[in-house]
C-alpha cells in the first residue's frame, strides 16, 4: 500500500508539498466553495514563496451546491428543521435527521434520532415532503439551496468539526529539499490562520442573512457543551478501528481540537 505523508493538522486545513513541476491538486468541493478558496490561496502562496518550484493546480469537484461534510456538520453546524427548533440535545430524540455518512449517522443515533441517508440533491425535497424532519447543514448551504423555504427553523449548534486534509505520496515529499519543506510548513500554518478567520467572517455574515429569511435560534452554551461528552463513544469507536500509527496520530491531533 502506498504510504502517505500528512503535513499539518488543524480544524481547517492541512497542507503538503510537491516537486518542481505542476501537480494536480484535487479539492473535494466546487470552485465557489469557501474551503476550495482556502486551498487555492494556499497553492498560489506556496508557488510564489518557492519561486514556482512547488506548484499545485486546483482540480475542483463539480456540484450545484457546495457540501463539505464529514464527522460533524462543517462551519457553524446547525439543524434545519421543518416544524420546530431543536433547542437541546434531548430534542434530537425521535426525529428523522438527514446525516452524511456512517459516523454522522452514529452521532444522530446516540442522541436518539433516526439518521436518514440521502444525497445532497434530495435534501430539499425530503424536507418538503416530510421524509426527514431535519437536516444537518451549515449557514452558507442553507441559504444557497433555499432550504429556508422548507425548513424555516434554524437551530445553531456551532458544530465545527470537519478537516480539509491534503495528503501526498511519501516519494513526492521526500523529493523536496529541506528549504522547500520548511516553506510548505510555514505557508500551511499561515493559511490555516487566515483561513480560520475568513471562514468565521463568512459564517457570521451568513447567520445575519439567515435571521432575515428564517427563524434563528442560537443554542445555549450549556446545551452545546453537552454534545462533546455525548459523542465521546462515537469517537472512541472510530479510533478503535484505526490500526496504523500515522492515522492514529492524525486522529489524536483532531480529537484534541474538540471542545
Amino acid at each position: 500500500m502506498k504510504k502517505f505523508a500528512v503535513i499539518s493538522a488543524s480544524a481547517l486545513c492541512l497542507a503538503t508539498g510537491a516537486i518542481a513541476e505542476e501537480h494536480p491538486y484535487s479539492l473535494p468541493f466546487n470552485a465557489a466553495n469557501e474551503f476550495s478558496q482556502i486551498g487555492v490561496t494556499w497553492a498560489e502562496t506556496l508557488a510564489e514563496a518557492t519561486g514556482g518550484e512547488v506548484q499545485f493546480e486546483a482540480a475542483f469537484n463539480g456540484g450545484l451546491v457546495s457540501i463539505p461534510e464529514a464527522l460533524d456538520a462543517v462551519g457553524s453546524g446547525v439543524l434545519a428543521c421543518r416544524d420546530a427548533f431543536v433547542e437541546t440535545i434531548d430534542d434530537w430524540a425521535g426525529k428523522k435527521i438527514r446525516a452524511a455518512g456512517r459516523w454522522q449517522a452514529k452521532q444522530v443515533e446516540i442522541l436518539g434520532g433516526s439518521p436518514v441517508a440521502l444525497p445532497a440533491s434530495d435534501v430539499y425535497t425530503a424536507l418538503q415532503t416530510g421524509t426527514v424532519d431535519c437536516s444537518l447543514t451549515v449557514p452558507t448551504i442553507y441559504l444557497a439551496s433555499s432550504m429556508y423555504e422548507v425548513a424555516p427553523y434554524f437551530s445553531g449548534y456551532q458544530l465545527t468539526g470537519n478537516a480539509l486534509i491534503t495528503v501526498v505520496g511519501m516519494d513526492v515529499w521526500d523529493a523536496l529539499s529541506e528549504e522547500q519543506r520548511a516553506t510548505v510548513e510555514r505557508v500551511s500554518s499561515e493559511t490555516t490562520l487566515s483561513g480560520t478567520k475568513g471562514l468565521r467572517t463568512i459564517n457570521e455574515t451568513a447567520l445575519t442573512q439567515v435571521e432575515t429569511t428564517a427563524n434563528l435560534y442560537r443554542v445555549t452554551e450549556e446545551n452545546r457543551q453537552r454534545l462533546a461528552p455525548a459523542w465521546d463513544p462515537v469517537f472512541a469507536e472510530l479510533a478503535s478501528e484505526i490500526t496504523d500509527e500515522t492515522s492514529k496520530s492524525l486522529v489524536t491531533t483532531l480529537t484534541s481540537l474538540r471542545q
